[in-house]
């Protein structure tokens, strides 16, 4: 038995983890939920997204071509590939070689700015306001959306991967607006 995960399913199982992650957050504001559980379900939205982005990220740079998913492209190499010995590229300089490299025309900056939360989140002790971590976890969601519909989908070349894709956007879409609808919503404002 061989244990295989391609990189596109690997993208759209992170993607519905963040959705269901989104989801939870949203459906338990409308219970008494503790806090600390709530803040759970948001790190975890937020660790999923980013990790979703990256994923995607990775996946387009190698339709460019696989070299590209190294940190350093020239340390690329078959061995290397094959065993797993590199180091992968890194999240910014990633987005910044898919507009260098293969021509997206986007800043990234909702995403890269919630990856800089992510990083607290991860290697250190997070204090922000809600607010500004929420919004960040929205402009990054619209964005990843944009990226895919615009970067991602263009370069399937399975139609039911694409529409497998296009289904899993709309509903992370419409748990983004449920979301953003929840923190801009007055009861929540008050809280």
């Amino acid at each position: 038995m061989e244990f295989k995960i391609p990189l596109f399913e690997n993208a759209i199982d992170v993607l519905e983890s963040a959705t269901m992650e989104l989801e939870t957050y949203v459906d338990w504001t409308s219970d008494d939920i503790e806090l600390k559980l709530l803040n759970g379900a948001m790190k975890r939205s937020i660790q999923h997204i980013t990790n979703c982005a990256e994923l995607f990220m990775k996946f387009r740079l190698r339709e460019k071509g696989w070299k590209y998913v190294f940190e350093n492209i020239s340390d690329a190499s078959e061995e290397n590939k094959r065993s797993g010995n590199f180091l992968s590229v890194k999240f910014v300089k990633g987005f910044r070689r898919l507009k260098e490299e293969c021509d997206v025309v986007m800043s990234f900056e909702n995403l890269i700015e919630l990856y800089k939360i992510r990083n607290s989140l991860e290697h250190f002790d997070i204090k922000k306001d809600f607010k500004l971590v929420a919004n960040a976890l929205i402009n990054a969601i619209k964005e990843l959306i944009t990226f895919c519909t615009t970067e991602i989908i263009i370069v399937l070349n399975d139609e039911s991967d694409k529409q497998i894709l296009k289904t899993k956007l709309e509903k992370l879409e419409k748990v983004q607006k449920d979301f953003e609808e929840l923190i801009v919503s007055e009861e929540y404002r008050k809280a």
